[in-house]
């Protein structure tokens, strides 16, 4: 099939219509016939490259995808329009996955959206693990009716579909501590290895700006976080 790729940033003289070996959908996946898409600001900068927040998504150096035309939803627009402002002026706190793409879990190339809890609170600096357990309690209510308190939860854990920023978690499930549950996009290059290994990691935030947060690239962590916690 014909694509239009690019392998370097710049003007649109950069981009190519090649032909391109035809995608495999895996089985939990259709293959799409497509006679026109649309052209998004945001493939415009990750053409240019002229960002910090275009080249954190689409690769620092060069594309790490070839072919653009990726379709990204308001929600995640505002991530990626976001991740300079945390990346300059953001707070690391403590997140652990709630529910992610079970793809995140193995290599792979590309970056899903995952269900996050984290919190602002400095108390949870010292017990990260009442993250790991709200976690667990939230995910086993998923698609159940259960306590009025956790049945938006348990909803949106089991649409998957449902994008969410900053909803606060009853503190019933974190020790009186107040915790936040969040959808955001897991970026690959941000995690060793370029796959969740762990639940826990570090989770950048700027609540007084932005909603918006993201894990921690992997550069910034700390030696022995890895040790004790991620490859654990």
């Amino acid at each position: 099939m014909r694509a239009v790729v690019y392998r370097r940033y710049g003007s649109p003289d950069v981009l190519k219509i090649e032909e391109v070996g035809k995608p495999i959908p895996l089985t939990n996946e259709l293959l799409i016939k497509i006679q026109a898409t649309t052209v998004t600001p945001q493939d415009v900068k990750f053409r240019s490259g002229g960002t910090i927040a275009a080249r954190l998504a689409a690769g620092l150096l060069r594309p790490n995808k070839k072919i653009l035309g990726i379709f990204i939803d308001s929600h995640f627009m505002e991530f990626y329009n976001h991740q300079k402002l945390l990346a300059s002026e953001g707070i690391i706190v403590w997140g652990n996955i709630i529910q992610a793409n079970e793809k995140l879990f193995i290599e792979g190339n590309k970056d899903y959206p995952a269900a996050i809890i984290y919190s602002l609170d400095p108390k949870m600096d010292g017990i990260p693990e009442v993250l790991q357990t709200a976690s667990t309690s939230l995910f086993s209510v998923k698609g159940k009716r259960t306590d009025p308190e956790l049945q938006i939860f348990s909803d949106k854990l089991a649409d998957e579909m449902v994008r969410d920023w900053k909803i606060p978690i009853p503190t019933k499930l974190t020790e009186g501590i107040q915790c936040y549950y969040i959808t955001t996009m897991v970026i690959r290059k941000h995690l060793p290895g370029g796959y969740l290994a762990n639940s826990l990691f570090p989770f950048l935030v700027c609540p007084s700006k932005t909603d918006v947060g993201m894990i921690l690239p992997e550069e910034y962590w700390a030696p022995e976080f890895k040790e004790k916690y991620w490859y654990s």
